[in-house]
């Protein structure tokens, strides 16, 4: 049996490079990227702030067990993290507001949006406590 690959003459193989060349394999593998960021970004869950909250709590745990470095790479995760996920929040607001609202309304998300407040506040104190930042 010969394998399909080699079935193929040069002709039909170099007339299907030139249809692709003009829709662009890449251009259709970009787009089907930027479609699922899009979707990942429509669905996000309101509580992923609580990644930033719970790093932050664990950074400052670490800092007062005398384990600066622990609690320094944990503070440059949280720094990360924290505007990553604004950046997606931000995002969603304008392109995905009506799912943002129902999440609002579901009450099993919209409890979520909570960790945003709670993340800012632990992320907040987690700068003040390691970096000295409160003069």
């Amino acid at each position: 049996m010969v394998p399909a690959w080699r079935s193929i003459d040069k002709a039909s193989m170099s007339r299907w490079i030139r249809q692709n060349k003009k829709t662009g394999m890449g251009e259709i593998v970009k787009k089907s990227l930027i479609s699922g960021i899009d979707q990942g970004i429509a669905g996000l869950y309101p509580g992923y702030f609580s990644l930033v909250m719970a790093t932050g709590i664990i950074s400052i745990a670490a800092h007062f067990f005398f384990l600066n470095f622990i609690a320094e790479i944990l503070l440059v995760i949280n720094l990360a993290a924290y505007n990553v996920f604004w950046l997606l929040l931000i995002i969603r607001i304008f392109r995905h507001h009506l799912r943002l609202v129902d999440d609002f309304k579901n009450p099993a998300k919209s409890a979520g949006f909570f960790t945003t407040v709670a993340g800012t506040c632990v992320f907040g104190s987690q700068i003040i406590i390691l970096k000295g930042w409160n003069q």
